[in-house]
């Protein structure tokens, strides 16, 4: 048996969805099934290098600068950046009453980090996008 590079191309199996039921504190699922990218998605990729560069673009203007202080960055940028990057990787849902949108996965994932522990073990377990 062989595999081709595309068999191997984790990237483009992590940019096709994958269907998540969301489990609730009770440990019974909820109804809610959320389409995620895994992590090693081109999406969470750009989201994540467009950040860091951003970052790092930033310190080297202030350095450039003449800045002799050292940037601080507050933990709340941090979590911040932490419910951003699984927010991007959902992209869809179903049993929630509001349409999904980019804004509203965000808000979900901002208000319940429950939420956000699931779909991030979800997308970095790359069984849930290698089946079949």
């Amino acid at each position: 048996m062989t595999l081709s590079l595309n068999d191997l191309n984790l990237k483009k199996k992590c940019d096709t969805p994958a269907e998540m039921d969301l489990v609730g504190v009770d440990g019974k699922e909820t109804g809610v099934k959320l389409l995620v990218l895994g992590g090693h998605s081109e999406v969470v990729n750009q989201h994540v290098n467009r950040a860091l560069n951003d970052a790092r673009r930033n310190a080297a203007l202030a350095a450039k600068r003449g800045r002799k202080t050292v940037q601080y960055t507050p933990i709340e940028d941090d979590i911040e950046f932490g419910v951003e990057s699984v927010a991007v990787r959902i992209v869809g849902w179903s049993g929630i009453t509001e349409q999904y949108s980019q804004e509203n996965a965000l808000a979900l994932c901002a208000s319940n980090a429950e939420v956000c522990r699931q779909v991030r073990e979800f997308s970095e377990d790359i069984a849930n996008f290698t089946k079949g």
